[in-house]
C-alpha cells in the first residue's frame, strides 16, 4: 500500500512538474506573464500545436518511405551482394560503405529508410543501435528491407 501511495505521489510531482515547464515555456515565449485562464489553456494549446506539427511531419516521411522503398526494385543487382556485419557500428559502416560503393541512390536511399525505420519502429531493438546491428548481421540489404515492411505490416 505504502508503494503505491508513493508511485502515485511521484507521478503527481511528475505532471506538476512538467505542467511547470509548459507554462514557464508558454511565458518565455509570449514574453509576458500570462493570466489564469490563460495558464490552463495556453500549455493545452502549444502542445496541440506541436503534436500537429509532429503528425504533419510523421506522414509526410511515411509517404516518402514508402516511395523509397518501391523505388530501389528498379536495379535489384546489387542488393543481394553485400552482406552487412552486424558485430559492431564499425563493422557495420564498413558494410554500408561497401554497399554504397555498389548501389544506386534509390537503392541507398531505400535502405537507409529501412534502417531509420527499424530504429524506432523495430520493438526487439527499441531505438538501440547496437541491438539493431546485431539484428541485421547476415543479413543482405534486401533482406533489411524486406524486414521494415514486415514491420509496418503488423
Amino acid at each position: 500500500m505504502k508503494k503505491l501511495r508513493l508511485t502515485t505521489l511521484r507521478s503527481t510531482v511528475l505532471a506538476a512538474t512538467l505542467a511547470i515547464l509548459a507554462l514557464s515555456a508558454c511565458q518565455q515565449e509570449a514574453g509576458k506573464p500570462l493570466t489564469a485562464a490563460e495558464k490552463i489553456v495556453a500549455p493545452n494549446e502549444h502542445v496541440k500545436g506541436l503534436l500537429e506539427k509532429a503528425a504533419s511531419v510523421s506522414s509526410q516521411a511515411k509517404v516518402k518511405s514508402d516511395d523509397t522503398l518501391s523505388d530501389y526494385q528498379e536495379d535489384n543487382g546489387s542488393m543481394n551482394t553485400v552482406v552487412f556485419d552486424g558485430n559492431s557500428e564499425t563493422s557495420f559502416q564498413t558494410s554500408m560503405e561497401e554497399f554504397q560503393s555498389i548501389a544506386n541512390s534509390s537503392q541507398i536511399n531505400a535502405l537507409n529508410s529501412a534502417i531509420n525505420y527499424l530504429k524506432f519502429y523495430d520493438l526487439s531493438t527499441r531505438g538501440n543501435m547496437e541491438k539493431l546491428y546485431q539484428t541485421l548481421d547476415g543479413l543482405t540489404a534486401e533482406q533489411i528491407i524486406l524486414r521494415a515492411k514486415g514491420i509496418r505490416r503488423n
